[in-house]
């Protein structure tokens, strides 16, 4: 083991504590409004209906309102993301790697949706790709702690102890 590795693990662990334990560390994400008088009118309620059923685990509900907002704008990064976190999950992991993908194809800068690649391809256990997405995640948002996290992980799996190390640091001082 790299010299001070299990230090900093430990104390990494201790900042962990309520912001990583127990859940994937995807985000569904909605920029809309609540639809006013209850009616899903337009792609945005649309989507904001697919986050709340997501919200309540109705998964089958929140793919119909992502895919029918998806329909109505299909290059939206937003909506392909949201389908990727339905997907993954489900566990249905290659198929959230494709909308993830989908969606930073559709917008180069959309952060969350590299990073979401990041963490697709880290439970397909495709380090290289994994590394890729979580650095590119990094460009467009160095205080993506997360990804730092994510990040040592998998360079840690990967053999790669000193790069793991520095990712933790990173991690660790965010």
């Amino acid at each position: 083991m790299v010299p001070g590795l299990r230090a900093l693990i430990r104390e990494m662990f201790r900042h962990v504590i309520g912001l990583l334990i127990g859940s994937w560390m995807v985000a569904v994400v909605c920029t809309c409004e609540p639809p006013s008088g209850g009616s899903v009118r337009d792609h945005a309620d649309l989507n904001l209906a697919g986050v709340q059923a997501l919200g309540k685990g109705e998964l089958d509900e929140a793919v119909d309102f992502f895919g029918r907002a998806n329909a109505i704008q299909p290059q939206n990064p937003e909506y392909l993301n949201n389908l990727g976190v339905v997907a993954l999950r489900r566990n249905q992991v290659n198929e959230a790697a494709q909308y993830f993908t989908r969606a930073t194809i559709a917008d180069a800068t959309y952060t969350r949706a590299h990073y979401n690649l990041g963490v697709a391809y880290q439970a397909l256990k495709n380090d290289p790709l994994a590394i890729a997405a979580y650095k590119r995640t990094l460009e467009l948002q160095s205080d993506a702690v997360e990804a730092y996290f994510n990040l040592g992980i998998v360079y840690s799996r990967s053999g790669k102890k000193p790069e793991a190390l520095e990712s933790y640091k990173k991690f660790v001082a965010r």
